[in-house]
């Protein structure tokens, strides 16, 4: 059966694209149990995703292959895992070794703000699955990802718990984590001291760009348009952009429309 899978990965690139194969299939481990193909992905979210958008097609192949029909079952690693019952790993490092505090190249976090401290519920649990999906493969699974909601929804925790968790992860990526605000605020200052050469190059050499409350952007001509270039010029390179707001884009008045459209593709 194993054979099978591996013979299926090339049709299946194939069939979603290079883009959908490296953020969804490529990441799937095969386990073969009692006859059934079954396919192990990180997280639920990551299941559901998966499920809804490429089971048939991940079927249809491996039963085309096989020469006959194949039962595939999406299951969640750690719930696999713990049906194997694998013996006991060794203990995890302490927190202060797992948290290093390191710091953006622009902006700052909160220290507290992390994954770990984040309370989930059935309310959040999508947008906390889609954060940490966006931690373990910035720039390729959901690029822009825009989180929106009411105030004291934990939309500001879960930003700086992405960014805690790519600095961790990569000492060396550039980060960029602010307020929109802050971001009008470093635009205004490069006007007036006619730097903005410096200010485009500082912004658009970052790995990852975290905008908090971008409906702050709303009205302000100058600064959507520099940011509309900023966007396009991270994303073009495959570069992760993460957005809050306190609503969703079409409910921001004073939006550009060319933003608008591109913060609802995330």
């Amino acid at each position: 059966m194993e054979a099978l899978w591996s013979a299926a990965l090339p049709l299946l690139r194939q069939h979603v694209g290079d883009r959908n194969f490296t953020a969804w299939i490529e990441p799937i481990r095969y386990h073969g149990a009692n006859g059934e193909v079954r396919l192990e992905v990180p997280s639920r979210f990551f299941q559901a995703w998966v499920t809804r958008h490429f089971l048939s097609t991940i079927r249809d192949t491996v039963s085309e292959l096989s020469g006959s029909p194949c039962t595939v079952r999406v299951v969640v690693g750690s719930d696999a895992a713990a049906e194997r019952r694998q013996l006991p790993t060794a203990p995890p490092p302490p927190a202060s070794t797992t948290r290093a505090l390191r710091t953006p190249k622009i902006g700052r976090l909160v220290a507290d703000y992390t994954f770990e401290t984040f309370v989930v519920g059935a309310a959040n649990e999508v947008a906390f699955q889609a954060a940490q999906a966006v931690s373990a493969a910035p720039g390729k699974r959901f690029n822009p990802v825009f989180f929106h909601g009411g105030v004291g929804l934990g939309k500001t925790h879960l930003i700086n718990a992405i960014a805690h968790d790519l600095l961790r992860r990569r000492a060396r990526m550039q980060i960029a984590c602010l307020s929109a605000e802050s971001f009008m605020n470093a635009l205004i200052t490069s006007l007036r001291q006619d730097q903005m050469n410096a200010f485009r190059e500082r912004f658009r050499l970052v790995d990852v760009l975290i905008l908090d409350d971008a409906q702050f952007l709303a009205g302000k001509e100058r600064t959507q348009e520099e940011f509309f270039h900023t966007f396009n010029a991270l994303h073009e390179h495959d570069k992760q952009i993460v957005l809050t707001s306190d609503k969703p884009p079409r409910a921001i008045n004073g939006l550009e429309q060319r933003l608008r459209s591109r913060f609802e593709g995330g």
